[in-house]
Order: C-alpha cells, then structure tokens, then sequence
C-alpha cells in the first residue's frame, strides 16, 4: 500500500509561497472593486463557509467567450461578453473604439496579460506615442486600462487582476487641449469658398456650427446601423440616418428647436432665433424658400445627408482653398470667437409671405 508523501520544509514553504501569492491577487483584487465601487455579489463572491482545498480566482468567467489569456483574447471577450459596456456606446463611439482596440490587438495582442509588467506597459505606450503622437499614445493606453478593469471584474479572471492594479498605478503623459478658436473671418471665408466650388450646405453648417458652437453630428447628424434602436425615417441600404438638424425644427418665425445629447446621455433641448444669427441669415437669404420638411443639410453629390468622413473630407478640401492654417479644424467651431448682439433680421423671402 502506497504511503502518502510526508511533508517537508521545502514542501511547506512551497505551499506558504503559492498562498501569499494568492492572498495578495485577492488583496489586489478587494482594491480594484473597492476603486470601481463594484459590490463583490456583482462578481460571484459571496460571504459563508470558508474556502476549502485549492481554490481558484477566476471568479464567474462567461463560459460563453472563453478567455486565452491574450490581451488579443481580452479584446475579443470585450467585444462578445453581453456583461461588456462595449454594447452600450453610441455607434460613432463604438467605431473609435474598434480602431483603438483593432490596434492594440494588431501590435501587441500576442501578449500574456499574466506577464506584463509596468516597464512592458509602458515600452507599449512609448511606441505608440513615438514621433509626437502623444494624443494617440494616450488613448491606447487608455483602452488598454479598461480591458484590464473589464478583464479583473466582468470576466473575474485571475490573472488579469495584477494587470489592472499595475494599470491603475501608472500615469500616461496626455496631449494638451487644443484651445484654437475658429474666428469669423476664417468661417465667412469657408462660407465663401463652398459657394465658388458648388457645395451651399457646407457653406451653410459652417453658419450654423460657428454661430451656434455646436458639433458637427449635431448638425448633419449621423449614419447608424438598422439594428440600432433608435428610430428614423431616414434609411438607406443597412443604415438610418438620425441627430441632424431638421426643417421641420424651424417654426414660420425662424425659432429653431431641436435636442442634443450630451457625453452622459442626457437631452439638452436648445431654442433660438435664428433672425439673430447673421451668417445663418446670408445662408437661408440664398434659397428661393425655406423648406419645411428632411435633413437641413443635404450632401449635393447623392441628395442623402453627409456621412462624417465625407463632410470632414470636403470641408478640409474647402478649409485649405480658402487659406485657413492646417492646424484650424472644423471641431473647433465649438471653440468659436465670441460675436457682439444682433438685432433680428428678416429675410426676404418672410416679406413677401408676409405680403
């Protein structure tokens, strides 16, 4: 009969060793859900009998997307797991993520997460900043701070809980803020060069934008997929249009109501006189009359409202044809000059309704 192996020293010290080493994964661990706030119910852990035997730290993993250990593996379990806040992005959200993380997965995917260590981490954050791509170094580096987060507490996994705690603790050099200001002169010339090429509606949301700082989704609003659930009139193909601005918003006396929707999701409802806005007038004193229905602005090589890259795309094209610096973008219409009051206007055309 075979006799159980005694125990040793060296065999104890084993055993005392794996066991720190497993108390100071859970110490790591009670840190990164205390940081986040997370309960530990939310994660499988609950309080009673004490733990027998040998046993593991991978806490309620998704059986459905089983994790390899990869941060290329912990990109895909982002993108799968129904846990992840990966499906609760807005779609143009959603897209920068993907190029983020396609390009963490396409450098170094590869990688263990169990064996990366701050100096690894950051020799990652170096290299994608190289060539004063600083802005773009942060970013990544950021993801890759979320895939550790999502990997410690939605998947539990053991060994991602030493990589989000080396996460939490390092600091990444950001960009600092662009502070450029678009100017009038630099809009009237952009309103001025899209007339001369043929293109009225970017002259007309470069009005809108720089009188009313806003975004450019809140003016020419976006494409989104069909699945998305928010509802449109607007499709073509696969996609749906949604968020621009409307004819339909602008009542008989030029008022203009419409919603934005800010960072955190909240509807930020706008009212405004558009009498008061002189470039928005020269713009609207151009058309023969004022619609009363669709999108207001309208791409002219498709009669469909822009998509972001091609509104961005031929306002650049216009931008540099009118001379403005390369370093002038069209975001920074948010960041416009201020404008002394106006005093209501009235078009042309409102005489002769009037009449």
């Amino acid at each position: 009969m075979d006799r159980e192996p005694q125990p040793t020293f060296a065999s104890l010290e084993e055993e005392e060793a794996a066991l720190r080493a497993r108390l100071e994964k859970i110490a790591q661990f009670k840190a990164l859900a205390h940081e986040l706030k997370i309960p530990l119910a939310a994660v499988g852990i609950t309080t009673g009998s004490p733990v027998i035997g040998n046993p593991s730290l991978t806490i309620n993993s998704s059986p459905k997307h089983c994790f390899d250990g990869t941060i290329a593996g912990l990109v895909k379990c982002y993108r799968a797991d129904e846990r992840s806040p990966y499906f609760k992005l807005k779609h143009k959200v959603r897209n920068g993520y993907d190029g983020n993380l396609n390009k963490i997965v396409s450098d170094f995917g590869h990688y263990e997460v169990e064996g990366l260590t701050a100096d690894r981490i950051m020799g990652f954050y170096h290299q994608w900043a190289e060539g004063g791509k600083i802005a773009m170094g942060h970013a990544l580096a950021a993801k890759l701070r979320l895939l550790s987060g999502f990997g410690a507490t939605t998947l539990g996994d053991a060994r991602c809980i030493p990589f989000a705690h080396i996460m939490r603790t390092l600091r990444f050099p950001a960009a600092q803020a662009r502070l450029v200001p678009m100017t009038a002169d630099y809009a009237t010339a952009v309103r001025r060069k899209a007339h001369e090429i043929g293109w009225p509606s970017i002259a007309l949301a470069q009005a809108i934008q720089f009188e009313l700082k806003l975004r450019q989704v809140d003016v020419i609003g976006e494409w989104i997929p069909l699945s998305d659930p928010t509802p449109s009139t607007i499709v073509w193909g696969n996609e749906k249009w949604v968020r621009g601005l409307r004819w339909s918003d602008v009542d008989d006396k030029l008022i203009l109501r419409f919603t934005t929707v800010d960072k955190v999701k909240r509807k930020i409802p706008h009212e405004v006189d558009l009498t008061k806005l002189p470039m928005v007038l020269e713009e609207l004193e151009k058309l023969p009359a004022m619609p009363t229905s669709g999108p207001m602005i309208i791409c002219e090589a498709n009669d469909r409202p822009y998509s972001g890259n091609e509104f961005r795309r031929k306002w650049r094209l216009v931008a540099n044809k009118a001379g403005l610096p390369d370093n002038i973008r069209n975001a920074d219409n948010i960041r416009a000059e201020a404008r002394p009051s106006q005093e209501a206007l009235v078009l042309p055309w409102q005489n002769k309704t009037a009449g």
